[in-house]
């Protein structure tokens, strides 16, 4: 995947990033980092999906500081993501799974687990 894909992002994320007060764009930067990490430890080749998971798990954050920012983030990027093309589907299943679950104890797979655990770092 170009790079551009990621950048495209991270331009999209920033925005909505900035008005955020503790999670704002150095945090989701941070999992971002910490994310690719563990992937890259635990054999996870798809880093493009931990980068994109890492970016947008928090943008519901944007329009609602509650517990219910994890869907509102999954409300925003899924369509971002259809939009920009550069995922395949089940990309966009795993990363949208990923994002919906990262504060809770209900998600499955690995991008799941890679994107709790970079969250708690």
């Amino acid at each position: 995947m170009p790079r551009s894909t990621i950048i495209e992002i991270e331009r999209f994320v920033r925005p909505l990033m900035n008005s955020v007060i503790a999670h704002d764009y150095k945090h989701v930067d941070r999992v971002r980092v910490w994310a690719k990490k563990l992937a890259i430890t635990e054999g996870y080749v798809l880093t493009d999906e931990v980068e994109a998971a890492a970016l947008l798990h928090d943008i519901g954050l944007s329009k609602d500081t509650g517990r219910r920012h994890a869907e509102f983030s999954v409300e925003m990027a899924f369509p971002f993501l259809h939009q920009q093309a550069a995922f395949g589907a089940p990309s966009i299943d795993r990363i949208v799974d990923a994002i919906r679950h990262h504060s809770s104890l209900n998600g499955t797979g690995k991008l799941y687990e890679i994107l709790q655990d970079a969250d708690g770092l």
